[in-house]
């Protein structure tokens, strides 16, 4: 370019921003930015001043907005962050709206450019603090400098030897790191994984946040959960735990949705099924950090619970390897054991979820998986194995002195000695009406309506797995069962389908159809 842009080019960059373009001037735009190397210069220059004028008009009205966005990501309280102030300096560390859309904009045209190899990854340098260190783990060290909780952080590096420690960008993007990990800030919504893995949590305000890798990938949210690693130099793995981002490498232009998980070697993407690290990474983000979660038992080799109360061994339960094939990461029922809770199950919506590998049946009993039952007015609520294989999920509301309403939902016979996973949801419709839903595989297999009010569950400290909860004596579950979940909300089709999807062992799950790349701020937060 051989002079400076011409006048109107600040209003051209004006209808990008206010996406008013049409899709012709918006690919004509993108490659201008591509091929002028001043209009570049321009456009940075230009993104700075109209990002200054509106953080002097909003100041004051986003005062404590840090403040209230601590808030509604979650960030893990401390005794330090409980002691420290709560109001920043003015002046000091303050993100406005306007920095999301300096830094979608930044991203944006970083988008346009072509990938940098890694020796040509963009050095870190400011004095503007673009960041703040939200949360520590005690043992959490640093190779490069020595920080304190609630610290500003400047662009530059962060390499955590060993613990963790969680990154608040100051467009509201949260990374949580564990050690050894170093990761480069480059701004207020965008960095570099250099090692390491970091999970990272993106509200709607801070869309278009991006983490580049040192092979030239570059992970661009759309408003979600992610998980990131360096495998090697020129090999990252990605999954998504909620929402949507987009994958950009030297070849092509992904995106990657809730559940999928995927590698890049060498600028391909390749499709990754799901593994023991990735489907619990995956639980605890998505469903056992919700408040409506009850109780989950990996059963891996003990009736330990990762959340509830830990269950009690009897008779003979041994540990045996899982569907991912891993040593001792499930549990074997011989049909002489159980394993006891002696919880109650809360009466109300409930998911209730697990996997098994059931010997061969015999036809001369049913085999109880996990539920509680009375044996009074048999009043109940659990997952079986009918004689002839059929899985087979139950609701009953009878009381004392009133007749049983019981609700059956069955599916197919399942094959023996295959990895099966086996839900049932139920969603209250009123005092005495409901749906109950079961599915096998992530699939629906039958729907019933539900009579009766099944509230006095509540009174039913009897929760067992492996066998009949009333009479432990019988129903007895021979084979293998792993994962078992309970919530307190009702999950939909598309989120069974979704966790059967994350937790089972495939090795190609279905591959979304490429994109182009998103050309104005619109596309891209949508």
């Amino acid at each position: 370019m051989n002079e400076s842009p011409l006048p109107q080019t600040a209003e051209l960059f004006e209808s990008f921003f206010a996406a008013e373009m049409t899709e012709a001037q918006s690919h004509a735009f993108a490659g201008l930015l591509r091929e002028e190397e001043e209009l570049r210069r321009f456009y940075a220059d230009y993104v700075q001043l109209h990002a200054h004028l509106r953080w002097e008009l909003k100041a004051r009205k986003y005062q404590t907005l840090r403040r209230e966005a601590r808030l509604s990501v979650g960030v893990r309280e401390s005794s330090a962050a409980r002691h420290a102030d709560a109001e920043p300096a003015p002046g000091r560390s303050v993100w406005y709206t306007a920095a999301a859309l300096v830094t979608l904009a930044a991203a944006l045209l970083y988008v346009f450019l072509p990938t940098a190899p890694h020796s040509a990854l963009p050095a870190p340098h400011s004095d503007t603090a673009v960041a703040m260190l939200s949360d520590l783990s005690p043992d959490a060290a640093f190779a490069d400098a020595s920080y304190a909780l609630g610290s500003d952080l400047r662009a530059g590096e962060m390499a955590l030897t060993r613990g963790k420690a969680q990154v608040m960008f100051h467009s509201g993007a949260v990374v949580d790191l564990t050690g050894p990990c170093e990761l480069s800030m480059l701004g207020p919504n965008r960095g570099v994984l250099r090692s390491g893995t970091l999970n990272a949590y993106v509200p709607a305000r801070a869309a278009g946040f991006m983490i580049q890798t040192p092979d030239g990938t570059r992970v661009i949210d759309l408003g979600t959960r992610f998980e990131l690693s360096i495998d090697a130099p020129t090999a990252d793995t990605l999954g998504v735990i909620e929402g949507r981002v987009q994958v950009v490498t030297t070849h092509e232009s992904r995106v990657i949705t809730a559940g999928q998980r995927v590698r890049v070697r060498d600028g391909r993407i390749e499709f990754a099924g799901p593994d023991e690290k990735w489907w619990q990474t995956y639980l605890a983000a998505r469903l056992l950090n919700d408040a409506q979660a009850m109780a989950y038992y990996p059963l891996d080799g003990t009736a330990s619970a990762t959340l509830g109360p830990d269950g009690r061994i009897e008779g003979r339960v041994a540990p045996a390897a899982d569907r991912f094939g891993r040593a001792d990461g499930a549990m074997r029922f011989d049909g002489s054991g159980y394993i006891d809770i002696g919880a109650t199950w809360p009466a109300g919506d409930y998911t209730v979820s697990a996997w098994v590998k059931p010997d061969a049946f015999k036809g001369d009993h049913m085999a109880y998986l996990v539920g509680v039952q009375n044996s009074g007015a048999n009043p109940g609520r659990f997952l079986r194995l009918l004689e002839d294989g059929r899985p087979d999920a139950m609701v009953m509301c009878g009381r004392n002195g009133e007749p049983d309403t019981k609700t059956q939902v069955t599916a197919p016979a399942v094959q023996a000695d295959q990895w099966v996973m086996i839900t049932a949801t139920f969603r209250a419709l009123g005092p005495s009406a409901g749906e109950l839903k079961l599915y096998v595989d992530g699939r629906r297999a039958e729907t019933a309506s539900t009579h009766g009010d099944p509230t006095h569950t509540d009174a039913m400290p009897n929760l067992k797995i492996g066998t009949r909860p009333d009479r432990p004596d019988a129903y007895r579950f021979r084979g293998l069962i792993d994962d078992v979940l309970i919530l307190r909300s009702t999950l939909t089709d598309e989120q069974v389908a979704e966790m059967y999807r994350v937790s089972h062992p495939v090795t190609s799950p279905a591959t979304p159809d490429d994109i182009s790349v998103p050309s104005t701020p619109k596309e891209i937060t949508q």
